[in-house]
């Protein structure tokens, strides 16, 4: 007589248990190249937005006369903290030496578009600024009595950033030549990096 407990308790290896495995191991792989097409269609969209929001900052910069084109060094090993700090403080010091700090309180700085980057590595700090020039009656009589061009204001710039510990050594600030190759160089990556557009720092009317 044949044990019916054991025969309960043994595994079922039934030619239709084994199908349905082999079905359900189908059906998951089936949904891979569902899954795979959906990545790369979000992947896609990411690049079509990143790609707009650049543009768009391109088109809406290009609306300016700018005079300055800036790009500021930092040290290998600076924090984004560092960073960010760094960047405000010397926004500030920049539109206290031209305006005095009254007129800053007042709300006066000096117009800019800034951009903030880690270059492909990530660790690559550095700043980009398209600047435009203030009106000298606008200036301290200080700045005023210096003779105030895009020259003398790029000298300045650079001056006051090798005081920062942050500073690296290679900043860089020269009259524009060309306006719209300068805003569309600076807003490449808009979107992409840890900060991109600085709106904090960034001041146009």
């Amino acid at each position: 007589m044949a044990d019916t407990g054991a025969a309960l308790l043994a595994p079922n290896f039934s030619s239709s248990s084994t199908a349905e495995c082999g079905g359900a191991g189908t059906m998951a792989a089936k949904k891979i190249p569902k899954i795979l097409s959906s990545l790369i269609a979000l992947i896609t969209l990411n690049i079509i937005m990143l790609n707009t929001l650049a543009k768009n900052h391109t088109d809406w910069l290009a609306t300016y006369d700018w005079d300055v084109a800036l790009t500021l060094d930092y040290k290998a090993n600076t924090t984004q903290r560092q960073v960010e700090k760094a960047n405000r403080c010397y926004w500030q010091r920049i539109d206290c030496k031209l305006f005095g700090a009254t007129q800053v309180k007042k709300g006066k700085r000096l117009q800019r578009a800034v951009f903030v980057e880690t270059g492909r590595s990530g660790m690559n700090w550095h700043v980009h600024a398209a600047i435009k020039l203030a009106d000298c009656t606008d200036l301290c009589i200080a700045e005023q009595q210096v003779g105030y061009t895009a020259e003398t204001l790029g000298k300045m710039l650079i001056q006051e950033w090798v005081r920062f510990d942050e500073a690296g050594r290679f900043s860089v600030a020269k009259a524009v030549y060309d306006a719209a190759g300068w805003v569309r160089y600076i807003s490449k990556d808009a979107g992409r990096g840890a900060i991109g557009f600085d709106a904090l720092t960034t001041n146009l009317n």
